[in-house]
This record gives structure tokens, sequence and C-alpha cells, in this order.
């Protein structure tokens, strides 16, 4: 399943997390997107030091006209400061960076296709005594490719909507045009359609980039689909966003032997998707979220996305997990609270293996540790 990139955020913040603040693609005050994450082509030069290529800037854009941008090559360097929407675009004044609480610069964020995606991002300034440079640019923010392509295929997957609940997934239908539109539709009890702008990565890879999705022509997403290297067919495709003011996460894979179980009962590849009422509490540092409802899915790829949540906050969990047998899962934790994490945990499944029973998780996110049980 497709993961997208975290960035982190202040701990102090945690405690107020809403998902609202947190869903990928969702508008802010300013309408502009709430995060931002773009691969491209673009160079961070400091004085004195050689020159780091950027392949990747994600950015976090708050309400309170806070933001963070994390620009990624070899290295990896946030920085922190303010932005004020001015038209299309946003005006960026940086006051921390490379670990200098003082440092200084300004530039500018450029949006397109109704300020969804970012197109370039520069900033100059200086962190200590060395001055810096930052020029980011996306490779292609029209989409398309030298192909078009219908493709039909049965599998197993899932679709989890925040608070919505969830759904297990045996067919996916993926158009892409060569004008830039894909047409995506999964289908498990219902239909759930998406559609918008996809580029070629290579000549297996698409990045799909979201623009309407489950009724919402105003919701966000990314994503990607991998296909066959004849690309008649496709192996794999993801997708993470926001859509009605909730978040939705979809993953499916395509299985040699047609469409799996939609529970627990098939083979080593399976999915699973379940949301349900619990009890329990999650704890990190000083941190604690009171939930009073889960959802999980488990991806025939090998990988889980676990979601703790009341009705002011949510958390959400991912790895990859084990089964251990027809009644325990093992997890394998990857990310949580926003940025990467190191950790483990275990699902009890109920006798038919229909649905979940216990939750336990802990483990390491920031070098503090978090923990939870959940019945």
């Amino acid at each position: 399943m497709y993961s997208i990139l975290k960035v982190c955020r202040p701990l102090t913040a945690l405690a107020v997390l809403l998902f609202a603040a947190s869903a990928l693609g969702q508008f802010n005050k300013q309408g502009l997107p709430n995060f931002v994450n773009e691969n491209g082509e673009g160079t961070l030069a400091r004085s004195g030091r050689p020159a780091m290529g950027i392949n990747r800037v994600e950015m976090r854009l708050y309400d309170d006209r806070n933001c963070e941008i994390t620009i990624i090559g070899r290295e990896r360097h946030r920085l922190l400061g303010r932005y004020t929407r001015v038209g299309n675009n946003a005006t960026i004044s940086i006051n921390g960076a490379f670990g200098d609480p003082n440092a200084t610069a300004n530039g500018v964020a450029r949006f397109v296709e109704d300020r969804r995606f970012l197109s370039e991002l520069t900033l100059s300034g200086r962190s200590g005594r060395d001055t810096f440079n930052v020029d980011f640019h996306v490779r292609d923010n029209h989409g398309g490719g030298s192909f078009n392509a219908n493709l039909r295929e049965t599998g197993t997957g899932a679709i989890l909507r925040s608070r919505l609940g969830s759904d297990s997934l045996t067919r996916a239908e993926l158009e892409l045009k060569t004008n830039g539109e894909f047409f995506l539709n999964v289908f498990g009890r219902e239909r759930y359609g998406f559609k918008g702008r996809w580029n070629q990565e290579s000549r297996t890879r698409i990045r799909l980039r979201v623009v309407a999705a489950l009724g919402d022509s105003t919701a966000l997403g990314e994503g990607f689909a991998e296909l066959t290297q004849d690309r008649r067919s496709f192996t794999e495709v993801g997708l993470k966003g926001s859509a009605g003011g909730h978040g939705y996460s979809v993953g499916f894979h395509r299985t040699a032997s047609g469409p799996g179980s939609p529970g627990l009962g098939g083979g080593s590849n399976f999915s699973f998707a379940s949301t349900r009422n619990v009890s329990g509490v999650l704890n990190f540092g000083t941190y604690r979220l009171a939930a009073n409802r889960a959802q999980i899915a488990f991806f025939a790829i090998g990988t889980f996305e676990l979601r703790i949540m009341n009705e002011q906050a949510l958390q959400v969990i991912t790895g990859r997990y084990t089964r251990r047998s027809n009644s325990e899962i093992s997890l394998t934790i990857q990310s949580a609270f926003d940025q990467s994490a190191t950790g483990s945990g275990t699902v009890q499944l109920n006798r038919n293996g229909s649905d979940f029973t216990t939750i336990r998780i802990s483990g390491t996110a920031d070098r503090r540790s978090f923990s939870g049980t959940f019945r």
C-alpha cells in the first residue's frame, strides 16, 4: 500500500491533533493545501558546504500560518517559519533552520491547479554564519504519458474512511488517458470512485494525484499504480487523501488466483478491514488519547494501517504484518505520530476470524515510548 511520507510535528501539538488538520490534501483556512508532498528536482546550497540535490519537498501549512518545510535529498532538513497566501502562492518567512532557532530566510511557494499542488519553492537566507538557498521545481504538473490504458483486475484490498467505516475490496478498474486524467473505481460492498491526474515515473510506475473522490469534487490525495512490463495490467494501487472532511486510505493488490476472501480465511495474501468501538488509551510520552473507536486494515502486499481515535483526535500507525495463525496477527510498526517509528504489536481475532477482539501496540518514536491496548 502506498505510504504517505510524514512530516514531524512538535510533540507539544500532539495533544490537540485533530484529524482535519492532519489529513492529506485538506485545505487550511487560507485556502492552501494543509499537506504538500512533491517529487521534483532542486538544489540546497549552503556556504562552505557541498551543494545537495533535492528530490522531494514536504510542507505543512497550518491554520495559524505556521509552516514546516522538509527538504529531502541525501539528507533531510526541516525548516520552520510562517507563511501568507498571496493569490495562488504563499510567501514564506523562515525563523528556524539547520538547528539554528534564529535562522532567517524568505521565499515563495508557488501552487498550480487551483492551489492543489506545489510547483516551485525558492528560499534564500542565513543560518548561523552560513548563507543558504533552496531552489526546487516539480518536474511535471500537467500529467499524462505516452499511452492510454483501460485496465480491470480482481484481487484483494481494503479501503478505510475515517469515522465512516471500512470495506474489503475484490476488484479494481483503472483508466489512464494521455491527456493526464485518470479514473479509478474499486469495488467491495459498494463502488468507490476516484479521479485526478497521473504522471509516468517509469515504464511501470505511475503516480496518481486525486482531485475528486467519493462524491466530493474538492477532494485531494495522492498515490501510485504499479503496472506490468507490457502495461496491459496492474499489480497494485494505493491512495491516501481526504474527501468530505474525512481521511481515506485505499490499498489493492492483484492476486494470481483471482479474488481473495474478503475476510481472514484466505491464504498468505489476504485483505481485511474492520471498524468498531473500543476502549483503551494510547500513551506517547505525556500525550494520552482515550480511544473509543479503532479501524484496522491489512493489505495483501503485507502492510497494515491502524487508526486510533475519539471524537476530537486521531492517530495513524502503519507498518507490516505477519499472520501467525487464524487467531493472531503480528505487527511490525514503522511509522506513528506523523514520523518514523519502531515497534511491534499483536492483533487477536475472534473465533471465526471475521473481526478483531484486541489490539496491543508498543514502540518508540522521536525517542519517546508509546503503548496502548484496545478491546
